[in-house]
């Protein structure tokens, strides 16, 4: 017997790209289906799209609701999905017609595997048409992953690529007791290490499924952005402890790199206002509080020099890693 799927699509004024994602999920090779759409707030023609796909499609539920962001809405889909598996789907994005057979089928084959993650392509526009699509992670090959092996790939190969929401397959049971942070930007990022922890194996496929619409004024666009939030800073410190607590040190070292170049990009981004400054100065002070615990630890002695001079004088550490950056760039 096919189980049921659930597609779960947050929506906030995307009326130019919404059909097209619509279109790609009603003619899903795979029937077996519901496609919750979350109208978060919208006040474009986005709303009237969704009706009108629901009246051609019985598969479809909408849900109606005032603006509260991403989080919120996926929420929202997760609390009334009623299918086994989970996919999100972005509603600027579209997926490929098998999408749904191929990864549904992969999970039936690998019944060890909680969560799997497939492989995407950007899309970009071009005077105001979608343009050729590039192959994002051309790298990315079949395996079966521990957690171990997601995080090393994580620092190793592509964080967008493990972090994103929208290019996985989840067992429902994952989202038992767990949920998006609401009112976060970055969410994917604060969810993924709770998700990937309950886990018992982790399914990559090379096959590419997704596409990713790349847009000018979309929040979830945003993968790439410089400064990072402070929940963000947050979640890589309590990683570094998590990490340590498993006496993953190889992963601490890896992890306590990311931390030292988040906050440098987030230094180099500061403004002159005095709140943008007191608000560094306290992500600052947290990651030095927690960059010495490393010290207990095995890790080699490049990294123990940047912690180093990172916690003695951040703008030192900052011209020194701009300069070699440049040099291996060169």
């Amino acid at each position: 017997m096919n189980n049921l799927i659930s597609i779960i699509v947050p929506i906030f004024n995307v009326q130019d790209y919404l059909s097209k994602c619509l279109d790609s999920l009603v003619r899903q090779t795979y029937k077996n289906i519901e496609i919750i759409l979350v109208d978060d707030g919208s006040t474009d023609a986005s709303g009237d799209i969704c009706k009108k796909f629901a009246s051609l499609d019985s598969r479809i539920k909408i849900i109606s609701k005032a603006n509260q962001g991403l989080s919120s809405a996926r929420n929202d889909g997760i609390r009334i999905a009623t299918g086994e598996y989970i996919f999100f789907v972005d509603s600027d994005d579209y997926i490929a017609l098998d999408t749904v057979a191929y990864m549904y089928g992969y999970m039936i084959k690998h019944r060890e595997v909680d969560m799997a993650l497939f492989n995407y392509r950007d899309v970009f526009m071009k005077d105001s048409k979608l343009s050729k699509n590039i192959c994002k992670n051309p790298i990315i090959k079949d395996a079966i992953w521990s957690e171990h092996d997601f995080w090393n790939a994580y620092y190793l190969i592509n964080n967008v690529f493990c972090t994103v929401a929208w290019n996985k397959i989840y067992k429902k049971k994952l989202f038992e007791n767990l949920r998006y942070k609401n009112g976060m930007l970055n969410e994917d990022e604060l969810i993924i290490r709770s998700l990937v922890k309950k886990c018992n194996k982790i399914g990559i496929t090379h096959r590419v499924f997704y596409y990713y619409v790349q847009r000018v004024n979309s929040i979830t666009r945003g993968l790439n952005n410089k400064i990072r939030s402070d929940a963000v800073i947050d979640e890589l410190i309590e990683r570094n402890n998590y990490f340590l607590k498993a006496k993953e040190y190889s992963l601490v070292e890896k992890n306590t790199r990311l931390l030292l170049k988040t906050l440098s990009d987030n230094y180099q981004s500061l403004t002159n206002q005095q709140s943008s400054k007191i608000n560094f100065g306290m992500q600052y002070s947290k990651a030095k509080q927690n960059l010495t615990n490393i010290f207990r630890v095995n890790i080699n002695l490049k990294t123990q020099l940047m912690v180093v001079l990172f916690c003695v004088n951040i703008r030192m550490y900052t011209i020194i890693y701009n300069f070699i950056k440049r040099r291996l760039v060169n």
